[in-house]
């Protein structure tokens, strides 16, 4: 019948087809729900037929049909019934109802409503253009080039790769958020459904189902939702995770029950851990803590375990499991040579180590003269204090936390001061963290430092008196970078450059030096008092021909050379445009190198940098590195339409339904291209015909019809088809806009006459 229908419609035998869709529809009542996609699609036809009847006000019947059920009453005015998208309608059935409105409004010389449907048209027709699209500077042969390079898709293993990039983007970005308080589940989250999608059509990490449940446990675990986290682990434990790790999931569940005095459950747990690992050392702690849990329930006293936290102090619970947390017990998964000592850290605690310190202090010898506890009334501005303890290490020169001499009573109480430290690091607690350091420095040397002391107990001290502190050169290279993030973060971006101008002196490390480049870029976006010239030096020294620097970072380099070019050179002079569209091709040549695969920049080793990320991580400046890998994903998106990047973040969607899509995208782009141009052509001339039909001239400017051609002509211009048609439409463009700029010169020489 929808067949039949179609052939009375290319008849013009409108009525049959009407009646025959009723049939359709009687059929589609009897087998689907009231509200199915497919009976809304046959009242968007049956209002379609209505346009082409002219019968306006039965097409607007029948396309509000598609907006609400047989069972709701709603009251719609005529532009509602117009421009209401029918909730699960594709695009392709929206246009065609615009088409139909605006061909039925310029038969009846309505042209300011035919304008409406063509604009909303636009709207539909440019989200499915990827941004690259968009750009004026880039003909669409070399745009349809970086979408078969960087997709592959004929090739679904290739594709698959570049979907999975944003699995370990995903993935980064949560462990950032994790780290920086912020709602790391979101991120997870996404990265396991898409994940999740993919693995089944390629040899990807099998065990990474089982780490992404692992760090959603994190996060449930890190705001208290107990049940919830447990579940997360098990699923972790069940997702077959192929390790010697293995354990850590027990383990995590049996901390869990032990910190809410489940003692008989934790010790069940601890045990199901102990028997999934070989690993002797780790198999001795985790006895160690069975042993003490088994006294626990025996004697039901709860001040017989050093590692309890009191019930009514919720505040040392949470930091307690935040020590765990941020020592990145995620660390015991993804790096296997990282087991002990990611095991030891999960013993840590201050009041184990204070402890300890005092029980050495009694070993000490008579004539070994030990200072008192002297703690320092720090005054020191809060938002310096965490720029004190880099500092403190590099007094410590003679401290080495690999040393093992556990008869040296004073080697111990240093060593446990500076575990304590350490801890109070981790919980932010830059003031507890001076003093414990200080403590093992003087220690060691059995006297007090009074440089460090002054500059803690000073409130006038400033950032020039803590960097001018540093002496070491790659010191002063992460103190002028950490104070740099700390000035841009404030608001202070010239004090922001100058540290990261005096950075760029003290390292010769590439990756270094191409995050600072990338940070002072970012910085000329902001008004700084910096000379052109200087900025132009800037931008002189950054050499990006290399291919020790990864693709997306050089990528993310030019563009912000480009934005800044373009900003400073404003007069359209030749030479500076010229100088503009070298680095605009030095862009779009190195977007064509390859398809950029980061799967290895998950993980990080220490001072190892592969991408301006790394270093930004290193540097903990956490909010900048999120940003950073944003970039990256726009960077990877910007080949993509917006459906298909809204397909890929559905939970409900499928890969299938994802890669067909995505080569229906790709197959019509062209003829995209086409439908657009023929869109901003028919607004032009509805445009030339409310000029000539009305004497309103103040409303209708001849200006908005050149503006649609010139935007027509735009589109057809990057077409790479020299075919005759193309070419005439071309030429038509050109004399409308010519004649139209022609008339206005005309208009306005006359009314100067006058």
């Amino acid at each position: 019948y929808q067949l039949i229908a179609q052939s009375y419609i290319k008849k013009e035998k409108y009525k049959k087809a009407i009646e025959t869709y009723e049939k359709v529809i009687e059929i589609q009542f009897i087998n689907l729900s009231d509200t199915h996609p497919d009976i809304k699609e046959s009242y968007y036809q049956i209002g379609n037929i209505y346009c082409k009847m002219d019968e306006l006000d039965k097409a607007l019947e029948f396309y509000r049909k598609t907006t609400i059920t047989t069972t709701t009453t709603t009251t719609m005015t005529d532009d509602d019934n117009e421009n209401s998208d029918g909730d699960e309608m594709s695009d392709t059935l929206l246009i065609e109802k615009y088409r139909n409105l605006a061909e039925f409004y310029e038969r009846n010389d309505n042209y300011e409503h035919a304008i409406e449907q063509e604009q909303n048209i636009l709207i539909k027709l440019e989200k499915h253009l990827p941004n690259i699209a968009k750009q004026d500077d880039l003909k669409i042969i070399k745009v349809e080039k970086l979408i078969d390079n960087h997709l592959n898709i004929n090739n679904i293993r290739l594709f698959v790769n570049y979907l999975q990039d944003f699995v370990y983007i995903y993935l980064t970005i949560g462990d950032l958020s994790l780290i920086d308080n912020e709602n790391a589940s979101i991120w997870y989250e996404k990265a396991f459904d898409l994940h999740r999608k993919l693995i089944r059509y390629h040899s990807l990490n099998d065990n990474l189902i089982s780490i992404m449940y692992y760090k959603i446990g994190q996060v449930y675990q890190r705001y208290d939702e107990i049940q919830t986290a447990i579940e997360q682990y098990l699923d972790a434990y069940n997702a077959n995770y192929q390790s010697e790790n293995k354990f850590i999931f027990f383990y995590e569940i049996g901390y869990l029950y032990k910190e809410n005095k489940n003692y008989n459950e934790a010790d069940t747990w601890w045990k199901k851990s102990l028997s999934e690992t070989t690993n002797e050392i780790i198999k001795n702690i985790l006895q160690k803590k069975i042993d003490s849990i088994e006294d626990q329930i025996s004697s039901d006293d709860e001040n017989d375990d050093n590692d309890n936290i009191d019930d009514n102090d919720n505040n040392k619970k949470k930091n307690q499991i935040s020590i765990n947390n941020k020592y990145s017990k995620a660390e015991m998964i993804i790096h296997t040579s990282n087991d002990q000592l990611a095991m030891a850290y999960l013993e840590l605690n201050v009041k184990y180590y204070k402890k300890y310190i005092e029980e050495q202090k009694l070993l000490l010898i008579n004539d070994e003269i030990m200072l008192n506890d002297d703690w320092i009334n720090i005054k020191i501005n809060d938002d310096f204090i965490q720029f004190i303890p880099d500092l403190i290490f590099q007094y410590k020169n003679d401290y080495d936390k690999d040393d093992d001499d556990r008869q040296n009573p004073k080697k111990n109480i240093v060593r446990s001061y500076m575990e304590c430290g350490r801890i109070a690091l981790k919980l932010k607690k830059f003031a507890d963290a001076c003093n414990y350091y200080l403590q093992a420095i003087e220690t060691e040397h059995l006297k007090s430092n009074e440089t460090l002391r002054s500059l803690l107990s000073n409130n006038k001290t400033g950032q020039d008196d803590i960097i001018n502190n540093y002496s070491k050169q790659e010191s002063q290279l992460w103190i002028n970078m950490k104070m740099g993030a700390y000035n841009r973060n404030n608001g202070h971006y010239d004090a922001s450059l100058l540290n990261y101008q005096k950075a760029l002196t003290y390292t010769n490390d590439l990756m270094i030096k191409i995050t600072l480049y990338y940070e002072i870029l970012k910085l000329f976006k902001i008004s700084l008092r910096s000379t052109e010239d200087y900025k132009q030096s800037i931008v002189n020294k950054i050499n990006l021909n290399t291919t020790s620097i990864r693709i997306y970072d050089r990528l993310l380099i030019y563009e912000l050379i480009i934005d800044f070019m373009k900003e400073l050179y404003e007069d359209n002079n030749e030479n500076n445009n010229s100088e503009i569209q070298k680095y605009i091709d030095m862009f779009y040549q190195t977007q064509l190198q390859t398809n950029f695969i980061i799967f290895d920049h998950y993980e990080i080793k220490m001072l190892s940098f592969q991408c301006i990320g790394h270093v930004l991580r290193y540097m903990e400046d956490y909010t900048e590195t999120i940003d950073y890998w944003n970039e990256i994903i726009k960077l990877k998106q910007q080949i993509l339409s917006q459906p298909i990047i809204e397909l890929i973040n559905n939970d409900e969607s499928t890969f299938i339904k994802i890669y067909d899509n995505t080569k229906l995208y790709k197959m019509n782009f062209q003829q995209s291209l086409k439908t657009i141009a023929n869109s901003y052509e028919k607004i032009a001339e509805y445009y030339e015909k409310l000029i000539n039909n009305t004497n309103d001239n103040d409303r209708w400017d001849p200006q908005m019809a050149i503006s649609n051609y010139e935007n027509a002509l735009k589109f057809l211009k990057k077409m790479n088809n020299k075919e005759k048609e193309l070419n005439d439409k071309i030429q038509y463009y050109e004399d409308r806009i010519k004649t139209l700029k022609s008339n206005i010169n005309n208009v306005e020489h006359n009314n100067l006459i006058q």
